[in-house]
């Protein structure tokens, strides 16, 4: 969904008729714009089978830009006007079962994100950033590749603006059910590139290490909340370090002077 001065796009897939084959007009990837009374005003549909999607939405001016995919899994960019007034749809090479998932703009360039197959390996993706020029029009691309499957789910433009895109890689895992179904390892992905499409940073973090890390700090979060609680209740001294205890222990008197003189 894009929210407008007059109302709201969405964007999403239509399933016309389930077992659909070419194209439908009534089908496929589809643009709504809805008024701010939630009354439609106007449906345009990019006219595929099933199997086509539109992901994402920029408004820029007095154009609307969507990206996608068509039943071919072929990522797609489709500009409309702004009254949804079909333009023109740029058709790339293969992607992964997505397609195009996410758009965003540097002046004059658009950045598009999603999965690159490699080859005719469907199961071997890298992560995507494709530029294309307002037309719609390529100007250049970059991959992110690590010995998995890699794709490019989001993406943003900093106040410097650097491309960010986050997403994920996965691959086979050692484990295995034991009933021959494959399983795999997902970990997530975010990367910084500039407008020119040099990289500038990539982490790749493993999702089980994020939230043992994330429990963690909320853990030590709570604690020091529970600490604060008590000495606002009880006094500084409520809680305090085994060493403040011992003879060279300055904790305790230090909390009972105020502005530098003692208080008793």
């Amino acid at each position: 969904i894009k929210v407008v001065k007059d109302g709201y796009l969405v964007c999403g897939q239509s399933i016309y008729d389930n077992l659909t084959i070419g194209d439908s007009k009534k089908g496929g990837a589809f643009l709504i714009k809805y008024g701010k009374d939630l009354k439609v005003e106007w449906k345009v549909n990019y006219g595929s089978s099933k199997h086509a999607i539109y992901n994402d939405i920029l408004v820029d001016d007095d154009k609307i830009y969507v990206v996608g995919m068509n039943d071919e899994r072929v990522g797609i960019v489709s500009i409309y006007e702004e009254d949804g007034d079909y333009v023109s749809t740029t058709k790339y090479k293969n992607t992964d079962n997505l397609g195009f998932t996410g758009i965003s703009k540097i002046n004059n360039r658009l950045f598009v994100v999603g999965g690159k197959v490699n080859g005719n390996d469907t199961g071997n993706t890298d992560a995507l950033i494709v530029k294309y020029n307002l037309r719609g029009e390529y100007r250049g691309e970059v991959v992110y590749s690590n010995d998995a499957s890699e794709r490019f789910n989001r993406v943003e433009i900093d106040e410097h603006d650097n491309v960010i895109v986050i997403g994920t890689t996965s691959s086979p895992s050692k484990k295995n059910t034991g009933d021959g179904v494959s399983v795999y390892s997902y970990d997530g992905l975010i990367g910084k590139y500039n407008k020119e499409l040099d990289e500038l940073k990539s982490v790749r973090s493993n999702g089980k290490d994020f939230i043992a890390r994330f429990e963690a700090e909320e853990k030590e979060k709570h604690l020091q909340q529970a600490i604060i609680s008590i000495k606002n209740k009880y006094g500084k001294n409520a809680v305090l370090k085994g060493i403040s205890y011992t003879a060279k222990g300055t904790a305790r008197a230090r909390n009972k002077l105020i502005g530098g003189h003692n208080g008793e």
